[in-house]
């Protein structure tokens, strides 16, 4: 018989962060972790049911004898649970290939089912228990799954900063994650941006009203879809963390509860409710590892209208098993191949799992397969959607727990052998929980029953990641941000405690070579899970990692109910107030960030330009917290499996992400002429700054360098990155100066401007007035400087940079003697014949030398006096090896250097 787990096991994951007594300096104090915490009037863990309860296994029957048993499991639960006790189950029911999935769906609610979304063949509602009997015996239904909630919330520390100044409980990540700068740097708090919160429940507990009035929440809050039952009210502790970081924004909200359907229609309708940004902390246990989902698919549409999504990463850290299936050569209690877990020359068909006492273990198994949850129909989605509908698994598998390595005698804890090909998904689900009140090994058995061997994986969701982590033929665990998360237009986020930041944490900033910007929360769960197969159901040409989590957002902040206070256990807590922590906190303060840029862009913001920002500015993080700390897991420089980019850092996100690019309006200006450089007359570098006007974005203009003898620009270079009004950028430095870091432009003499065009040498000045940002024209210690645009028209700017340029050529001839030294060097590179090129305003003494790159010189080009006018030196390049060589070229008191590249 095949069983369907109808436990709706609402999970979070995750642990609290247990640092040892040598890190107190950068955690405050020990701390102790908390229980996991099931939502009440949910049905429970079904372990706690039938947990050390030997189970038998009936030989497999008919498609639809999983319901049978479902019925049975939910008599079993049924005492003392609210839920139940209202008489109904939430329950994803998957049509037959070709059935009318309408004429299903009207022919469950004759029998009492409340619809909460469709999905494709997949209707998702709750059903009466009194009906599962019915609803088995209807025609065109395939099966019935159980969504498994899995909560990303960690019980965590937090503490109160004064920079908040939002309602009667402040958050931390505000300061963590600079939030505070960027809303002073282009004052914005959100407002007019509305951020969709999709969790279990927005206020069934009814404490939103208190909210309000406290000034943690706004008024109007729009819920779309709220939870049929008791939930913990989840959503609204997202809502004032992210409410702290942008107190201006408007919320929606919908339950992610009512169903696997009703969660991917409620991506979508957030979206068409006007929410910009929208964010998640839940997962789906049935929810496709291998593939995209019709919640994935969702989250893609949207973010292909110019929505943004955000996701917690989840919280079970590296809690997984993956391999390809190997056959041992034994046989499973269905006569199928066992999986051999030994990667050495042994066969081992039991994997060993240590439990401590009252540990659970409760993992999803999938393989890669297709699933129905994939296939929608466009009928009932947006155009966008076009998963093949009725696509299912053609192999079989099936999982086992034991209470010893054999099948003899049956000493089964739990299994789970859903007919897959007919149930429609690869997926199996085991659930126990050790009361023997010692430490229990248990053994897990995968069985192929049918098909071919194929990527097997199980993530477990029991609360203790360490106990597949730390599975036999498991060392180091695998990845486990799963479904949705990995989306590819999901932003998937991790956690890092905002005590455990730079910014916050005295400790962490004095030793970045160690932390980087912060120490990421243990449980943040893993990336590097492959996608395999396409939403038709079709195998991709190479396995695609969707390289999450993308970055990390903080944790472990206050609010007025949500979570558990720890300020005894952390010194840096100076408030009681509940502590809310895990990736489902640190998803919304980032979501936050983003309504932040949005404002900041003017109200529309592409996501992909939400996220290149986010993920190109994120401050690297280095290892991770709890385990091994501070040395974890092999995190270094660069991208990482665990916090993805870095810490967000929210001020350089919005210049990056916001800042008009190269705009004409701002005050731009050229600055800091050193006249104490290696000429007495002339400057030595060039800075450009704002003059502590807007931030200003530098992509997308171009740096030029002008002759103001031929009016033609000598050099150009696209510029990027941005100046603010505490920041000034070098762009060019001048006469031979070597002194400063590599990255500074190439030594040139001239007239500078910023240009909102793109220019080459040759450009006459004339035609690319119109696009002049900013220019400036130098001449001795007092230099002539034009700041230019500030109110000016094109017309009357140019005029005066002109005037300018005149100004700087009338006083270098009448002053400083030649200063026509605009050298070039051509070809470059050169193989064999090279001309240098250079000028001179009057007759004068000229050195033209060749020098390799160690200093030593290879060639004299020209040494005594020459006219005025444009000269050109040959040189028989034949005879120099390969190699990087420089050209320098006195005229009076004027040098000039040029770089050759010599091929052979």
């Amino acid at each position: 018989m095949r069983t369907l787990y109808s436990g709706l096991a609402v999970l979070a994951a995750g642990l609290l962060i247990v640092p040892s007594a040598s890190a107190q300096q950068v955690y405050g104090a020990d701390a102790t972790p908390s229980s996991e915490q099931v939502l009440p009037e949910i049905i429970p863990s079904r372990s706690l049911a039938t947990s050390n309860t030997a189970r038998t296994a009936s030989p497999k029957s008919g498609p639809l004898s999983h319901l049978d048993d479902a019925l049975q499991d939910l008599a079993a639960l049924s005492q003392g649970n609210a839920r139940l006790g209202a008489a109904t189950v939430m329950v994803d029911v998957v049509a037959e290939a070709g059935a009318n999935v309408g004429t299903l769906e009207a022919a469950l609610i004759g029998l009492g089912f409340e619809p909460t979304g469709r999905a494709g063949a997949v209707v998702s509602g709750r059903l009466p228990v009194s009906a599962i009997e019915d609803a088995a015996a209807l025609r065109g239904l395939r099966s019935a799954m159980a969504p498994r909630y899995v909560i990303h919330r960690a019980d965590g520390t937090s503490a109160v900063s004064p920079l908040l100044r939002v309602g009667a409980v402040e958050g931390e990540s505000s300061a963590a994650l600079r939030a505070d700068d960027a809303r002073a740097l282009f004052d914005v708090d959100g407002s007019g941006v509305c951020i969709g919160i999709i969790s279990d429940s927005f206020d069934t507990l009814g404490g939103a009203a208190a909210g309000v009035a406290s000034g943690d929440l706004p008024e109007g809050i729009n819920v779309l879809d709220e939870f049929d039952g008791t939930g913990i009210d989840e959503g609204r502790g997202m809502m004032e963390l992210a409410f702290d970081v942008a107190p201006g924004v408007d919320f929606a909200f919908h339950t992610a509860f009512e169903g696997y359907a009703s969660f991917a229609g409620g991506v979508v309708d957030l979206f068409d409710a006007g929410c910009e940004v929208v964010v998640d902390d839940i997962g789906i246990s049935t929810d496709p590892f291998f593939q995209d989902g019709a919640i994935s698919q969702a989250i893609d549409y949207i973010v292909s209208e110019g929505g943004a999504y955000f996701s917690s990463a989840g919280n079970s850290s590296n809690g997984s098993y993956e391999a390809d299936f190997v056959d041992s050569g034994e046989l499973g209690l269905f006569g199928g191949a066992l999986h051999d877990f030994d990667p050495s020359t042994g066969v081992d068909a039991f994997q060993d799992i240590t439990v401590p006492p009252f540990g659970i273990v409760r993992f999803s198994f999938q393989y890669d397969e297709p699933s129905i949850l994939a296939g929608v129909e466009v009928s009932e989605f947006p155009a966008f959607y076009g998963g093949a509908a009725g696509q299912t698994p053609t192999s079989d598998y099936d999982v086992w727990l034991l209470s010893a390595p054999t099948f003899a005698g049956l000493p089964l804890l739990d299994f789970s052998i859903n007919e897959n090909p007919t149930f429609g998904a690869p997926q199996e689900f085991i659930e126990y929980q050790n009361l023997t009140g010692a430490e229990q090994t248990v053994y897990v058995a995968v069985e192929k029953f049918s098909g071919e061997d194929r990527r097997i994986k199980y993530i477990n969701f029991g609360g203790d990641d360490v106990l597949l982590a730390n599975a036999e033929y498991n060392e180091g665990g695998s990845s486990t941000a799963f479904g949705h998360t990995t989306a590819a237009g999901t932003f998937a986020t991790g956690a890092a405690p905002w005590f455990n930041t730079d910014e916050l944490n005295p400790f962490v900033a004095a030793n970045p070579d160690i932390f980087g910007a912060a120490a990421v929360q243990g449980f943040t769960s893993f990336g590097g899970l492959d996608i395999r197969l396409d939403t038709d159901g079709n195998r991709l040409a190479a396995p695609e990692d969707r390289m999450k989590p993308d970055a990390t957002a903080t944790d472990t902040d206050n609010n007025t109910f949500f979570g558990t206070d720890v300020s005894p256990f952390i010194s840096a807590d100076t408030n009681p107030a509940p502590n809310f922590s895990g990736t489902s906190a640190a998803a919304p303060n980032a979501a936050a960030v983003a309504a932040l840029a949005v404002e900041a862009a003017g109200g529309t913001l592409a996501p992909e330009v939400i996220y290149s920002a986010f993920e190109t500015t994120a401050a690297d993080i280095l290892n991770a917290g709890p385990f091994g700390f501070p040395f974890n897991l092999g995190a270094g420089p660069g991208f990482d499996d665990q916090s993805g980019n870095g810490l967000i850092r929210a001020d350089l996100a919005l210049i990056e992400a916001a800042a008009e690019a190269c705009s004409p309006s701002q005050p731009l200006f050229f600055s800091d002429f050193d006249p104490n450089g290696d000429d007495p007359t002339l400057g030595e570098f060039a800075t450009i700054s704002n003059g502590g006007g807007d931030v200003v974005n530098l992509s997308g203009c171009t740096f030029a360098v002008f002759n103001p003898f031929t009016l033609r620009v000598e050099y150009a270079l696209p510029t990027d990155g941005v100046t603010t009004p505490s920041l000034d950028r070098v762009l060019a430095t001048m006469n031979g100066d070597q002194d400063l870091a590599p990255d500074v432009l190439a030594d040139r003499f001239g007239t500078f401007a910023l240009l909102a065009t793109d220019v080459e040498a040759g450009d006459r000045v004339f035609d690319v007035l119109p696009d002049l940002v900013a220019g400036v024209a130098y001449f001795a210690r007092g230099r002539i400087a034009v700041s230019l645009r500030g109110g000016r028209s094109t017309r009357e700017a140019g005029d005066v940079f002109l005037a300018a340029m005149e100004e700087v050529r009338a006083a270098s001839v009448a002053e400083d003697g030649p200063v026509d030294l605009t050298l070039s060097a051509t070809p470059n590179p050169v193989r064999d014949a090279l001309t240098v090129r250079f000028g001179t305003a009057e007759p004068t003494d000229v050195e033209a030398v060749v020098y390799d790159a160690l200093g030593r010189r290879v060639a004299v080009l020209a040494e005594g006096a020459f006219d005025t006018g444009r000269h050109a030196l040959p040189l028989d390049a034949s005879a120099l090896p390969s190699g990087v060589y420089v050209v320098r070229v006195t005229v009076g008191a004027e040098v000039q250097t040029a770089r050759v590249t010599v091929v052979r």
